[in-house]
This record gives C-alpha cells, sequence and structure tokens, in this order.
C-alpha cells in the first residue's frame, strides 16, 4: 500500500508545473501576442489603406464621367451658394437621391438642406480616421486648388468659381492631382494634433516676396493652434480648409493660416497611412505619394500648367 501511495504521489509531482515553468509559458504567451498584435493591425491598416484609396478612384470615375459630358472639371465652389466639388460629383456616384434632396438656389444651413448636411457618406471619409469622426459628416479628400495663391493665384486642377477645361491641364493630366486626401482635426477644441489642427502664424506674411518665409514658419513650428482647429466640413461646403487644400508643403507637414487669412495659408494633405498619402489625379489614377517627397516636386504635381516634367519615380 505505502509503496503505491508512493509511486502516485511521484507521479503527481512529475505532472504538476513548477512556477519557474508557469512564468515561462506565461511569458512565452505574452512574446507572441506581442508579436502577433502589431501584425494585425499592419493587415487590418493596410486593408483600411486599399480602401481609402478605392473611395479615390470612385470619385476619379466621377470626375471623369462629368468632364466628359461637361468638357471641364467642377468649378471648386459651385454657384452662389459655394457647394462643393463633392456634391456635383453624387450622381455620378451612384448617389442620385443625395444630389436631389440638396436644395442649390439657398444656402447650405438653410431649413431646406438640412437633411442633405445630416448625410453621412462614407464614400468621402478615409476608413482610417478614427471611429468618432464617422458621424461628422467630414470630407477625408479635399481638392488641388495649386500652391502659392499670394503668387499665382489658383493654379490647381481646380478653379475657384470657374470650370477648368481638361485641354488647360498642360502639364497633363497624368502628372497633376486632383484630389488626396488629409487628417481630420481632432474631435475636441482642447486637443492638438501636428497633422490634423490648424495653426496660425504669429506675422502677417502674405507679400509675395514674403511667401517662403510664410512656409518656413509653419513648417519650423514657428505657429500657435487655432481656436477653430479642425480640418474638414461637411462635404457639401466649398472652402479651403474645408474641402480644399493647396500644395504649398509636402503631405504630412503642419497647416497654418497666415494670421488668421485663409488662401494665403498652408494647407497640407496628410494621413493616417505609414509613409504617405493616397492621391488621385486628374486622369484617373491612384497612386500613394510619400511624404518625404521633396517641395519643388509636391508642387509641379499640384499645378495644371507651369511646365515641369515630373518624373514618377521620384513621387
Amino acid at each position: 500500500m505505502r509503496k503505491r501511495k508512493s509511486r502516485h504521489l511521484r507521479l503527481a509531482r512529475a505532472r504538476a508545473f513548477t512556477l519557474i515553468e508557469a512564468l515561462v509559458v506565461m511569458l512565452v504567451v505574452v512574446i507572441l501576442a506581442g508579436l502577433l498584435i502589431p501584425a494585425v493591425q499592419s493587415v487590418r491598416e493596410a486593408a483600411r489603406r486599399i480602401r481609402c484609396a478605392n473611395n479615390l478612384r470612385q470619385m476619379g470615375l466621377a470626375l471623369a464621367s462629368y468632364s466628359s459630358e461637361q468638357g471641364v472639371l467642377p468649378p471648386f465652389a459651385n454657384g452662389r451658394r459655394a457647394f462643393s466639388v463633392h456634391a456635383m460629383l453624387l450622381p455620378r456616384m451612384e448617389l442620385g437621391t443625395a444630389f436631389n434632396a440638396i436644395n442649390f438656389d439657398v444656402g447650405l444651413r438653410h431649413a431646406g438642406n438640412r437633411t442633405s448636411l445630416r448625410l453621412d457618406l462614407d464614400v468621402f471619409l478615409c476608413p482610417s480616421e478614427p471611429h468618432e469622426s464617422r458621424n461628422r459628416r467630414l470630407a477625408s479628400y479635399p481638392a488641388n486648388l495649386g500652391y502659392g495663391y499670394q503668387i499665382h493665384g489658383f493654379n490647381g486642377a481646380f478653379g475657384l468659381n470657374e470650370p477648368i477645361q481638361i485641354a488647360s491641364i498642360t502639364d497633363g493630366a497624368a502628372q497633376t492631382v486632383a484630389i488626396t486626401e488629409w487628417v481630420l482635426g481632432p474631435k475636441s477644441q482642447s486637443l492638438v494634433d501636428p497633422q490634423g489642427s490648424i495653426f496660425h502664424s504669429s506675422s502677417l506674411l502674405i507679400k509675395p516676396k514674403e511667401f517662403e518665409l510664410f512656409n518656413e514658419s509653419c513648417r519650423n513650428g514657428e505657429v500657435l493652434p487655432s481656436v477653430n482647429n479642425r480640418k474638414g466640413a461637411t462635404w457639401m461646403e466649398a472652402g479651403i480648409g474645408k474641402t480644399g487644400y493647396n500644395h504649398n508643403l509636402p503631405p504630412g507637414s503642419r497647416t497654418c493660416t497666415n494670421q488668421g487669412l485663409m488662401f494665403e495659408g498652408t494647407w497640407a494633405a496628410s494621413s493616417k497611412h505609414r509613409g504617405g498619402v493616397n492621391a488621385l489625379f486628374v486622369d484617373g489614377h491612384v497612386r500613394s505619394v510619400r511624404d518625404s517627397i521633396s517641395t519643388s516636386l509636391w508642387r509641379a504635381i499640384g499645378t495644371r500648367g507651369s511646365g515641369e516634367q515630373v518624373d514618377d519615380a521620384s513621387l
């Protein structure tokens, strides 16, 4: 009997985990989780980036349909009430019902457009944006107004109130950005996001000769957060900083007003994607543009007729 009990005791001890063994197992589990979670997040972000690019492709098809029918790109601010390019593309994105609900004869904030203003259209919102942005009816995809307003005016793919003919895009439709993406500003006014918030310069620098000085002050952080620190607005509303941006500085740079002046400010493209932004070109193709692109090259693909030669490999 004693021998049998002794044997059972030895077997029980042999099968039991020691404290060290348990700690080793826990450590292995933690390490595996640490390796697995970033991998899963990376796969999810890759999927979101693809969906984000697909949203731009849909807008590109709509632009192609519009320009084929009208012979021009839609103006940035449509009509007396300044409705956005996004609003004008709705019928060509299988969103005719949303388009028909808009009353273009009254202002955006008029009671007649209250229902339209509340429409939440996922096609205008990048999936990489935080979930809380999804009920704000904002637009992740601003239209290109060119660069250097105080020097060149609106020299991008879209004119302010006048439609741009495809033939006037002499730099080439395949080398001119139409629409890209930006990070929406933080939901709370008390938060500051280097990419999503709006800053303002400490000095007024609006003369043509002060253009580069202003951009350097913005780039170097010689600015303060603005009270209105959120980029983006309802997708229906035209306006720089709302559904329009410029090519003053490369993607990922700060956005800065020029002492509160909007057109003379810098409105930068940006994204939640690692290393760059998705960009839709006038000819309809979408590609990723690196944050590290040179300022001169970024400005070159932001203009419609400046005569620059662009090497695709350098984007």
